[in-house]
């Protein structure tokens, strides 16, 4: 692993209902960020009265001012399994319920919301068994008009379908472009296929059919689309190592960019089986690295420079358990701000309950640790019957969002501000005339008043400061 520049300070970041009031310090010259839980919030599962767990919160989407969560197993309309997806909208001050979407004609066990992504206006809805025999799939596709969300398409197989395709087994929408995984397609000569579809005048239509070019295994089990690039992972290939695969539209079409590869297969198993793209920059988890018994897992940074891809850096949490932390199993990339989820990691011995996220920030280039939230003290509203914490996570506007496996209706927090929030010095959620006092007292001097790190608190912090003025986000 490269390591670059001073150390950070690592600690144990503790949220206490809506406040988190450890501060962490970041390396040399870079400014302190306040707590990671500004606007902090839990979302609760509808109080779902069925004999089984409809999986609130297995799939996350957010974009914006919206959150979208998929619950497979609810049983919609009273049909079995037949699935939902719940519509959350930021009101300024708090995450409010909006909507509740579900499958034009629910199907028993059909999973609608097995997979779910959000873009603006628009939200795309995998449903992988919408044949509870051949279990084919299909996706749908909502808009909001006027603030309500309403039904625009279904996405099935370009082709004629076959047995077992799970079609919208992962979805991803980017403006008026869909990408949309068909996990266990055998055709031609591999298991799973990738299809983009073009949304034009409200009408969508298909525009590639991306087929395994050797053979690979799971395509399309994670794909994330942004703009004119799709990333694709197909984490069983050869022996499970694992392959992500780069497609760039260009103007003859779609075509591939790269392949990256489990760069030890022999010690590399499921790479590829997360990932995140952002920009010119890919991350991509790894469940198991080591040897064949240890799941700590691993995952990688890789960056685009005109046109070619390259690794970057290995990021690794400190206090890694190699036999359990399973760190490739989640992970996000926004900006500047990197998290990656511990599934495996055991909170109390003998206690079944488990997972932490781990907050890195790329500072000068380099991926640094920040601070690791753990389980049980990451819950606004703790859940008694909670198995794993941050099992299914995503990153939007700065905001964790992150789902806790629970025995009954399941739950999803919501924490703001992961590297705090400029100019506000005393932690209380806001930058007000409080800090202001704060940093004119220290003027000239260092310190968390530094808000620029350049040794000196002066004009330059006091208008950072003051152009963060109100409530933090």
């Amino acid at each position: 692993m490269r390591t670059h520049g001073s150390p950070v300070s690592r600690i144990r970041c503790t949220l206490s209902g809506a406040v988190c009031a450890a501060i962490v310090s970041l390396a040399a010259g870079a400014a302190a960020p306040a707590q990671p839980s500004c606007g902090a919030q839990s979302l609760i599962g509808p109080d779902f009265e069925q004999l089984f767990n409809p999986q609130f919160g297995s799939a996350i989407a957010a974009d914006g001012d919206t959150i979208v969560i998929g619950a497979p197993s609810w049983d919609a309309d009273g049909v079995l399994s037949s699935g939902a997806a719940y519509v959350y909208r930021w009101t300024g001050s708090a995450w409010e319920y909006e909507a509740m979407l579900t499958a034009p004609e629910p199907k028993q066990r059909e999973h609608f919301g097995w997979s779910v992504s959000v873009s603006g206006d628009t939200i795309i809805v995998g449903k992988p068994s919408d044949d509870v025999v051949a279990r084919v799939g299909a996706a749908d596709v909502f808009v909001r008009v006027n603030g309500a969300w309403v039904h625009q398409a279904e996405l099935n197989m370009p082709v004629a379908p076959a047995i077992g395709d799970k079609f919208g087994h992962a979805v991803s929408v980017s403006g008026d472009v869909a990408a949309v995984s068909a996990v266990d397609d055998w055709r031609p000569n591999g298991i799973g296929s990738v299809h983009v579809f073009r949304r034009t005048n409200g009408a969508w239509s298909v525009e590639k059919w991306l087929f395994p070019p050797d053979g690979w295994t799971q395509t399309g089990a994670v794909l994330e689309i942004e703009g004119d690039t799709l990333a694709v992972g197909a984490p069983y290939v050869g022996g499970s190592e694992g392959y992500v695969h780069i497609f760039r539209r260009i103007a003859t079409g779609w075509t591939t960019e790269a392949t990256i590869a489990a760069p030890n297969p022999d010690f590399e198993w499921s790479f590829g089986m997360s990932l995140s793209l952002d920009g010119d920059t890919l991350v991509v988890g790894a469940l198991d690295e080591g040897t064949k018994s240890e799941t700590a897992g691993g995952v990688r940074v890789y960056t685009r420079e005109a046109g070619v891809w390259s690794f970057d850096q290995l990021v690794t949490p400190s206090a890694l358990d190699p036999l359990a932390d399973q760190i490739g199993h989640e992970v996000e990339i926004e900006g500047d701000l990197l998290t990656i989820n511990r599934r495996g990691r055991r909170i109390e011995e003998n206690i079944d309950r488990y997972g932490a996220t781990d907050v890195f920030q790329r500072i000068g280039g380099v991926w640094q640790e920040q601070y690791t939230i753990d389980h049980g003290e990451a819950s606004i509203e703790p859940h008694e019957e909670a198995l794993t914490w941050g099992a299914y996570a995503v990153l939007s506007g700065g905001r964790l969002i992150a789902a806790i496996d629970t025995y009954s209706n399941g739950q999803v927090d919501v924490m703001a501000g992961l590297l705090g929030c400029t100019g506000d010095l005393n932690a209380d959620c806001a930058v007000d005339g409080a800090d202001l006092g704060l940093l004119l007292g220290a003027w000239g001097g260092p310190g968390p008043t530094d808000l620029t790190g350049d040794g000196n608190t002066d004009g330059a912090d006091l208008g950072l400061l003051l152009g963060a003025w109100g409530a933090c986000p």
